[in-house]
Formats: C-alpha cells, sequence, structure tokens
C-alpha cells in the first residue's frame, strides 16, 4: 500500500513536470509503457517457471523495444483536436505543456480562411467576425460608457484582441493580464492584424497563472476587470459564478466596471438567463449587449445611465476598425437587457456559486445545438427599450432604424442557425431596407451568402 500510494504522488508529479514539457505526450505514453514492460519482465524473472512465462517474456521484450525506439527516435506526434480531422486545416502552432496542449489552426475550406485556437479541445478563440467583434466589445464598451479606466486588469489574455481593444484607448495606463496558459502569448503572432502587437505595449504585463486565483491573492484595485473566458461548461465555470463576480467588485475602484463574455451556445436557456441573474445579483447596474451570437456582459458599481451625445464623441474616438463598426447608433442598438428587465425575469433566475455550479455539472441537454437559437428567440422577446439605458438622443427616429436594423439581424441569425438560409437572408434584406446606413448588414450578407 505504502509503495502504491508513493507511486500515486509520484507518477503525475513526473509526468507533468518532466515527460511532458521535455519529451511530449506522445512519446512520454512510450516512456510509460517501456517502464511497464520492464517492471513485468522483472517480476517475471522472479516468478516461478509457467508455461505462457516464455511467450510472455517474448511479447514484453518486443514491446519495450519498439517503446525504446519510440523514444530515441522522438517522431513528431501531434494531439489535436477531433475537430481537425473533419476540417480542411493547416496547423499553424503546436505546443504541449503544462498547462494544455496547444493548437493553432487555419482553416482552408473556409471562404474568410479563419484561424481558431486550441487549448486541449476548447476553443479560445477564432477569427471569424462575430467572434472578434464580440471580445471587441468586451473590450471597447466600458470605456463607452464614460469615467476614467487608467488601471485594467484582463483575465484570460486569448489571443489578445480584447486587451489590444482597452490599450487603444489612451486613457489607459496599466494593463495586468494574467493568462493560465502562457504559450497563448506566443500563439498570438499569428493574429497581429487583430491585435495590433499588443505584447509589445509598454503597458501590458502578462502574468501567467490563474486569474481568479490571482485577483484572491493581490491587494490592488482596478477601474476595469475584464474577463474573456472559455465556455462555462468547458472548465471555466468558477468564472462565472456569484464567488467570482463578489471577487471581482471587491478589487474595483469607485466608478469602476467590470466587463466578461458570455457565449449563447451550450446553454439551456434556464442555464443562459441564470448567470445573467447571478452577475445581476452582485451588479444590479448591469446592461447585456449582443454581439451577433455572443453576449457582452457590464456591471458597474454606479448606475448605467449613458448621455448618448457623450456616447457618440467617446465612439468618434475610436480608432478605425474592419472587424468593428464604430457608429454610435450601431452600437447602442447592440443593448438588449437592463437591470430592471432582468431583475423581472424570475423564471430563469437561479443563482450560480461555487458549491453548486451547474456549469460544472451540466446537463446533457446543454450540448443541443437548437440551444443558440433558443437564446436568441429569448433575447428578442425580451428585449430592453433603448430608453431605459440612453438618454439625450439627438434621433430618435434614427435611433429607431437601428434597433429594428439590428432585430432584423437576430431574426436573419435565428434563420441562418435553424437551417433556413433563405429566410435568413431574407430577413437580412430587409434589414437593409430598414436601415440602410448600417453597413453592417451588407457586408454580411457578402461575408455569408
Amino acid at each position: 500500500l505504502m509503495i502504491n500510494t508513493i507511486g500515486c504522488v509520484i507518477g503525475p508529479i513526473v509526468t507533468t513536470f518532466l515527460l511532458l514539457p521535455v519529451l511530449g505526450a506522445a512519446v512520454s505514453v512510450f516512456v510509460v509503457l517501456a517502464g511497464l514492460a520492464g517492471t513485468a519482465l522483472y517480476i517475471l524473472q522472479r516468478a516461478k517457471p509457467l508455461h505462457a512465462t516464455g511467450v510472455a517474456k517474448s511479447i514484453l521484450y518486443v514491446v519495450m523495444a519498439g517503446s525504446l525506439v519510440a523514444i530515441i527516435l522522438r517522431p513528431e506526434i501531434r494531439i489535436l483536436p477531433p475537430s481537425f480531422s473533419r476540417s480542411n486545416i493547416d496547423v499553424l502552432f503546436y505546443r504541449e505543456s503544462v498547462e494544455g496542449t496547444l493548437s493553432v489552426a487555419r482553416d482552408r475550406g473556409n471562404r474568410s480562411g479563419s484561424t481558431s485556437t486550441y487549448v486541449n479541445n476548447s476553443a479560445v478563440i477564432g477569427s471569424t467576425y462575430d467572434a472578434i467583434k464580440a471580445v471587441k466589445m468586451v473590450g471597447h464598451y466600458p470605456f463607452l460608457l464614460g469615467g476614467e479606466r487608467k488601471k485594467v486588469m484582463v483575465i484570460g489574455f486569448g489571443i489578445g484582441v480584447t486587451t489590444s481593444a482597452i490599450a487603444s484607448h489612451p486613457e489607459v495606463e496599466s494593463i495586468e493580464c494574467v493568462e493560465l496558459v502562457a504559450g497563448l502569448k506566443e500563439a498570438a503572432i499569428f493574429y497581429r492584424d487583430l491585435n495590433h502587437d499588443v505584447v509589445e505595449d509598454p503597458r501590458l504585463k502578462i502574468i501567467s497563472g490563474d486569474g481568479r486565483h490571482y485577483l484572491q491573492q493581490t491587494s490592488n484595485t482596478y477601474d476595469l476587470i475584464s474577463c474573456d473566458p472559455t465556455h462555462p461548461i468547458l472548465g471555466s465555470g468558477n468564472l462565472y459564478t456569484k464567488d467570482y463576480f463578489e471577487l471581482c467588485r471587491k478589487h474595483l475602484n469607485p466608478g469602476g466596471v467590470v466587463s466578461q463574455y458570455l457565449p449563447l451556445h451550450k446553454l439551456r436557456t434556464e442555464e443562459f438567463m441564470g448567470i445573467i441573474s447571478t452577475f445581476h445579483s452582485v451588479f444590479p447596474n448591469c446592461v447585456v449587449w449582443l454581439g451577433n451570437i455572443h453576449a457582452v456582459l457590464l456591471g458597474s458599481i454606479d448606475p448605467i445611465k449613458i448621455d448618448f451625445e457623450q456616447w457618440s464623441a467617446r465612439v468618434a474616438q475610436l480608432e478605425q476598425d474592419p472587424n468593428f463598426y464604430s457608429e454610435p447608433y450601431h452600437l447602442a442598438a447592440t443593448m438588449v437587457l437592463d437591470g430592471p428587465t432582468i431583475a423581472r425575469q424570475g423564471t430563469y433566475s437561479r443563482i450560480l456559486t461555487d458549491d453548486r455550479s451547474y456549469t460544472e455539472f451540466f446537463a446533457p441537454a446543454c450540448l443541443d445545438e437548437a440551444n443558440l437559437t433558443k437564446n436568441l428567440q429569448y433575447l428578442m422577446d425580451n428585449r430592453t427599450e433603448i430608453g431605459a439605458v440612453f438618454s439625450n438622443i439627438g434621433a430618435p427616429d434614427r435611433m429607431t432604424k437601428f434597433v429594428q436594423g439590428n432585430q432584423l439581424l437576430t431574426e436573419s441569425l435565428f434563420y441562418q442557425l435553424s437551417g433556413d438560409k433563405q429566410r435568413g437572408l431574407q430577413s437580412l434584406r430587409e434589414a437593409c431596407r430598414v436601415n440602410p446606413e448600417d453597413q453592417e448588414f451588407p457586408f454580411l450578407i457578402k461575408l455569408n451568402y
């Protein structure tokens, strides 16, 4: 029992901190296999002669020899996400580390040639338009609310798009970014056109480690805490709990803001709205924004009431970006829920906590692809009036057109995801007719059709 316990302790330590970093996962398997074969041979040598001993020894010698050859030759065997085998992809970057297996691939079968980054089998982010738009919203929107955002904490560097959006605001004096998978910093070079080489920004300090643990240890406070984690059912559930949001609130300066990515897919409406209700329980002053098929949560210590003229002035200061339409009416029209509207959704008010995590122990129904369209439908049916958050709108009729256009865009996405591309195209064309001023609609028609 003692030897077995020692082996159970030493084995994971040696594998994690020696074998995987030095030899890689595949060769490490051969090392373990050779060790097991050697141990079995030693036992057979000391065992009493049996009829099958000679055959067993021969098999073990072959296994051991084959394993040793593999260890010496060290063939390049990459353990890639299963989805890679279903696509026509080029692997641009591959690295195995203590934190996980990191891979970057470009899809040659996609018209846009999109690039995706995976840690193990979890997608960190891709370069598709909707994914980039959402993370740029996470980075830009806190600054559009007004107030000073000089000291920033970013949890999860990813490929650096959110961080680069934050860094584009000249008022920012320092950015502390905590990233669990250190290799992502190197993978960011494949997204230079999106992150603008933010890793070279002298204001940025990238810290290797767990973001939540770092917040628990530090006494620093921030004007903005931004978090763009992986999907909550893929291991990041503790970055969506009430306990985590309370931790963020403790580290905010007066007037501080928290921005958080929230996916619509792989969550039933009860989980999706449950997370929103959890965020609202800590930040009653909050707004939910919809970036096509992704949501962004913004929570503030102070009430969120936006003067549209000031919003427009701040939008005008944004850098020109082909992946982010910086038109004040267009951006305002992405608002879907505010605090009072969330408070009225009593049916879906189940609070997510560390002790009772329904994202860590999720229902199999979460994997239903129809959840995305159901959540879009729910947001369409419960959308907040724009005047609940925005005031002093200079051209109300113009704002109405942008909101109507955005609603038709959501409807179009609903039909596309439901498999009816023709009706999706019709809704987008109707959006163009209702609001010809919004240039995102013709862009999406060209991109998707």
